[in-house]
C-alpha cells in the first residue's frame, strides 16, 4: 500500500520540502525545521537544514528481515540553537522526530496531503560555531527489551510460552503425544516442590506433570502432583511430591514360543509388547472334545533386567467364548511366571467384555517372564461333549520401574501458552500459529496495540502452527526475528509508525503502483545470485521438549535446476533448524504450484530455488513519491521488452515488490524484486 496521508497527487516538477518536527519534554516547545521556509498548519518551519539527508529502508524476503537507516540532519546554528537543545529548560534528547514530505508550495492549511515518511528518536548531537548535527536513530519499541522478564520470589525467571501443550497420561515412555514444556523449580517446602509454569498462563494442568526418562526418550507422570496451577505473586506454579516419585513401564524386547498343545494357535504376538494398547496378540483355543482336556500354552518374553520389587503387568481380555451344550466346562487361566514368583490369573468361564490385569511382583532379578495360558474343558455328564472355543487377547505386557528423583531441577508440564487478547482477536482461545505469537508479543510486551498493516492478509494466508517456550532471558527482537523467519514474513514499521507485516502472497490481482519508463531513471535489471539458490533443503522442526534436537524432518531437492545451473551435487544444500514450528513445514522445494504459503519449504523454496529478477531505478515522477516498502508494482512501456528472457506483462502482469527504498529530497531510489507466484 502507498503512503496513506490524504490524496497525495502532486504535479510533476514540484519542489519537495522535508518538514522536520522534534518533540520536547514539555510538549509545547517543539522544533520545526525544513529545507526552505514554509508555513504548514499555522506552524512556521525554518529553512535551516543544510545537508541533503537520506532515509533508507529495506527488507530481505529470503531471510525475512528488515532494516531502517538512521537520519543525519545538519542545522544552521546561527542563532545558537544548541543553547536550547541541551541543558536548557526543555530536553530534546531521546524525543520523537518525525519527517514529512511536502510537495505543495506556499502556505499549506493542513497535513491532509503531506505524508509522514520517517519516525525516529534524537540520539545525540554535535555542534560547532556554525552548525549543529542531529543524529536521529530509527529507534524501535523492541530495542533493549528482553523476555522473559518476570521473576518468582526466589528470583527464578518465569517462562513464557505459546501454543497448545497436550501431554499424555501414559506410563509407557514414548507412547502417545509428548507435547510438553519445561518448568523450573522455584522452592521446596515440606512434602512439596514448586515449579514455575509462567506468568499467569492460560489453561489447567489436568494432572499432566511429567518426568523425562532419558533412557526411554519419553515422559511419564509423577505419582504425587497437583491437579492444577496456583498463583504465587505474579507467577503460576505447580506442585510435585518433594521425593519426585514416578513409575514407568518398559516392554519386552523379544518373544519365543516355549511350548504349546493341540488346538492352540497364536497370532500377532509382537502386538503384546509394542507399547500400543490399541493393538493386541491373540491366543486362541478351539477343539471338539469327547473327554475332559487340559491344554497349555507357554510364551516366553525377554524383558529388560529387573530387580526385586519390579511389577510385571499383563493387560488382557477374553474376546470370544463359545461351547456346545454338551460341554460342561470351558475355562481359560493366564499365569505369569518368573522363577519362583508366580501369579495365577482368574479362571474365566465366559466372555468378560472388559480388560483384565494380572500383576507379578518379583523378589529377585529376572531377564525373562513366561505367560502360561491354561485351557480346561470338560464334557457334561452322560454326553459326548462337543465344540469349545475361546480367544484371549493380550493388549500389553509391561514391566514397571519405580524411581525417585529428589534433585529435581525442572519438570515438564502440559499447560497451554498465552491466550489471545480479545481486543484484537475477538476471543481468548489459545494461540497456536506463529504469526499470532508474533503479534501477541508485540501487543503484550511492547504495547503495540494498533492493528498491524496487512494483518488480515497475513492471518488469512498462514496457518503454520507452533509451540514456543523461553526460560532464559533473551532479546525480544531475537524471538521476533526467529518467529518471522520460521513463519515466512517480514515485519517493520510503516512511515506512520504502525507495525507492518510484509510477505509474498499466493496470488496478486492488482498492484499499488503502475510504473513506466517515464517515471524512472537509471534502470538496471539483474537477478539474485547463484549463491542464494537452494537446490537441496532439509527442515528440522518440532523441537524436543527436553533435548537440543528436533523430532521431525522433511527434505526435498531439485535435480533439474541443479543440472541446468551446473551446481555440484554437494553445493547449495541448506539445513534449517526451526525452534518454534510444529506443523506447516511444507514439502515442495520447487514450488511451481503457485502456493508458497502452504508451508516453510514451499515459501522459501519458491523464492530461492531459481533466480529472481531484480530491478533498480530512480523514481523521478513526484506523483510516485508515495511509494512505501513492501508495495506491489507492475511495469509497462519499459525501455527493453524483456527482463532477460522474461516479459514484463506476459500472461498477465508480472508483480514486483519494493524491497529497498532510499529517499533524498527530490528523488527516490528503489529496488524491486519479482514476487510473481509460481515464477521460476
Amino acid at each position: 500500500m502507498a503512503l496513506s496521508q490524504g490524496s497525495w497527487s502532486p504535479a510533476s516538477g514540484m519542489r519537495e520540502n522535508w518538514l522536520v518536527q522534534i518533540d520536547d519534554s514539555s510538549g509545547s516547545n517543539k522544533k520545526y525545521y525544513s529545507f526552505f521556509d514554509q508555513t504548514v498548519n499555522s506552524v512556521a518551519y525554518s529553512g535551516r537544514i543544510l545537508n541533503k539527508p537520506s532515509i533508507r529502508e529495506s527488507i530481505n524476503l529470503f531471510g525475512s528481515t528488515s532494516t531502517t537507516s538512521n537520519l543525519s540532519l545538519e542545522i544552521d546554528n546561527s542563532d545558537e540553537t544548541t543553547d536550547t537543545l541541551l541543558f536548557g529548560t526543555n530536553t530534546y534528547l531521546n524525543r520523537e522526530v518525525r519527517v514529512y514530505s511536502c510537495l505543495e508550495s506556499g502556505t499549506v492549511a493542513n497535513f491532509n496531503n503531506i505524508p509522514l515518511i520517517y519516525t525516529g528518536r534524537l540520539e545525540s548531537m554535535t555542534h560547532n560555531e556554525s552548525s549543529v548535527s542531529l543524529n536521529v536513530v530509527a529507534k524501535m519499541p523492541w530495542d533493549n527489551v528482553s523476555i522473559p522478564n518476570v521473576y518468582s520470589a526466589e528470583k527464578i525467571l518465569a517462562p513464557i510460552a505459546y501454543g497448545d501443550f497436550t501431554g499424555n497420561d501414559s506410563l509407557i515412555p514414548g507412547s502417545g503425544t509428548d507435547n510438553w514444556r519445561p518448568a523450573p523449580i522455584t522452592k521446596a517446602t515440606g512434602a512439596s516442590a514448586f515449579f514455575v509454569v509462567g506468568t499467569i498462563a492460560d489453561g489447567t494442568l489436568d494432572s499432566k506433570t511429567s518426568q523425562y526418562v532419558p533412557t526411554r526418550d519419553g515422559f511419564v507422570p509423577f505419582e504425587t502432583q497437583s491437579s492444577g496451577t496456583s498463583t504465587i505473586g505474579s507467577v503460576e506454579t505447580i506442585t510435585v511430591g518433594v521425593n519426585g516419585k514416578y513409575k514407568y513401564y518398559t516392554v519386552p524386547t523379544a518373544n519365543a514360543q516355549n511350548s504349546t498343545a493341540t488346538g492352540i494357535t497364536e497370532t500377532n504376538v509382537s502386538n503384546a509388547y509394542d507399547s500400543n494398547t490399541g493393538t493386541f496378540a491373540t491366543f486362541a483355543y478351539s477343539e471338539t472334545i469327547s473327554t475332559g482336556q487340559d491344554r497349555y500354552h507357554v510364551e516366553r518374553f525377554t524383558i529388560p533386567e529387573t530387580e526385586a520389587g519390579t511389577e510385571i503387568v499383563l493387560t488382557y481380555r477374553i474376546a470370544s467364548y463359545s461351547k456346545a451344550t454338551d460341554v460342561e466346562l470351558l475355562e481359560v487361566t493366564p499365569t505369569l511366571e518368573a522363577g519362583i514368583n508366580t501369579v495365577t490369573g482368574t479362571a474365566h468361564s465366559a466372555n468378560t467384555g472388559s480388560d483384565q490385569t494380572l500383576t507379578l511382583v518379583t523378589t529377585t532379578d529376572h531377564t525373562t517372564v513366561d505367560l502360561k495360558i491354561r485351557y480346561q474343558t470338560e464334557e457334561a455328564e452322560d454326553t459326548s461333549g462337543g465344540a469349545a472355543a475361546v480367544n484371549l487377547n493380550v493388549y500389553e505386557l509391561s514391566v514397571s520401574n519405580i524411581k525417585n528423583d529428589e534433585k529435581l531441577k525442572q519438570v515438564f508440564v502440559a499447560v497451554d501458552g498465552f491466550p489471545s487478547n480479545s481486543s484484537w482477536s475477538g476471543n481468548t482461545n489459545t494461540l497456536t500459529e506463529l504469526h499470532e505469537f508474533h503479534r501477541d508479543i508485540c501487543h503484550r510486551f511492547l504495547g503495540l496495540t494498533a492493528t498491524p498493516i496487512n494483518w488480515s492478509d497475513l492471518d488469512g494466508a498462514k496457518d503454520w502452527q507452533g509451540r514456543l517456550w523461553e526460560h532464559k532471558k533473551k532479546p525480544i527482537k531475537a524471538v521476533l526475528n526467529q518467529l518471522a523467519f520460521e513463519g515466512g514474513f517480514c515485519y517493520t514499521f510503516s512511515a506512520a509508525g504502525v507495525l507492518k507485516y510484509i510477505f509474498v502472497k499466493d496470488s496478486y490481482s492488482s498492484a499499488d503502483h503502475t510504473l513506466d519508463k517515464n517515471d524512472l531513471r537509471g534502470i538496471t535489471i539483474s537477478h539474485t545470485p547463484i549463491s542464494n539458490m537452494i537446490m537441496d533443503m532439509t527442515v528440522n522442526y518440532n523441537k524436543h521438549p527436553a533435548k537440543n534436537e528436533y523430532r521431525s524432518q522433511v527434505t526435498d531437492s531439485d535435480s533439474t535446476l541443479r543440472t541446468n545451473y551446473n551446481i555440484g551435487s554437494t553445493e547449495q544444500k541448506h539445513v534449517f533448524d526451526l525452534d518454534y514450528l510444529t506443523t506447516g513445514q511444507g514439502s515442495d522445494l520447487d514450488c511451481d504450484s503457485a502456493s508458497p504459503n502452504d508451508g516453510f519449504m514451499d515459501y522459501y523454496g519458491s523464492l530461492l530455488v531459481s533466480p529472481r529478477i531484480l530491478i533498480k531505478a530512480q523514481i523521478v515522477n513526484p506523483a510516485k513519491f508515495n511509494m512505501e516498502l513492501g508495495d506491489i508494482c507492475t511495469f509497462s512501456s519499459m525501455p527493453t521488452a524483456k527482463a532477460f528472457n522474461k516479459t514484463f506483462t506476459a500472461s498477465g502482469d508480472k508483480y514486483y515488490m519494493i524491497t529497498s527504498i532510499s529517499r533524498v529530497s527530490g528523488s527516490i531510489d528503489c529496488e524491486f524484486t519479482n514476487v510473481t507466484p509460481g515464477e521460476q
